[in-house]
């Protein structure tokens, strides 16, 4: 099958997006039909870093959970680190939705197991401005990915008495306990 060009794919993928706003389900029914698997992963990547449609991108999240391919990592990796809620956030609700958003991209970074995203994983852990349940789905991706690299931060963490959540704290001595390294002790 011969691949689209990528200018091909996102004035396609801008036109079924905006055809289908609002309804995620048939959007991705759609895409699914049309593409392959890789230019659905193109497609999930370039709507992960240009949408900010919290619907969208949490059923977006889903589906590159599904492919599962590793070429969508550094699009997840960079909305963890590099979107912020004010484009996001209108309402208290739209915040919760927000985090939810940020985790549920967390767990699908810890489900590829690779450890090239331990570094943003270790900076948001490390950022005590970050939502603790964003922070605790954090250590529980790194203990799932088991680099080792991650155990002084996840101690740092279990020790420090000026950490306001106590989840946050427990997940990371969790994450010590699947890491299996001695320091952890």
């Amino acid at each position: 099958m011969l691949m689209k060009d990528k200018t091909t794919l996102i004035f396609e993928i801008k036109e079924i997006v905006e055809r289908f706003q609002g309804n995620p389900a048939l959007l991705f029914q759609e895409i699914k039909s049309q593409n392959s698997k890789e230019e659905l992963a193109q497609i999930y990547s370039w709507i992960v870093e240009n949408s900010f449609d919290i619907p969208l991108l949490s059923q977006t999240i889903k589906e590159i959970d599904k492919l599962k391919n590793h070429e969508n990592l550094d699009a997840l990796i960079d909305f963890l680190i590099s979107k912020t809620n004010e484009k996001f956030i209108t309402s208290k609700s739209e915040e919760n939705d927000f985090i939810n958003l940020k985790v549920l991209a967390v767990k699908v970074i810890g489900n590829f197991q690779d450890k090239k995203a331990v570094p943003a994983l270790l900076y948001c852990l490390n950022s005590k401005q970050e939502n603790y349940k964003i922070r605790l789905c954090i250590a529980e991706a790194l203990g799932k990915i088991g680099d080792k690299g991650a155990v002084e931060s996840l101690i740092n963490v279990v020790k420090d008495e000026s950490e306001k959540s106590v989840y946050v704290r427990e997940s990371a001595a969790k994450a010590l306990g699947m890491l299996g390294d001695l320091k952890a002790i």
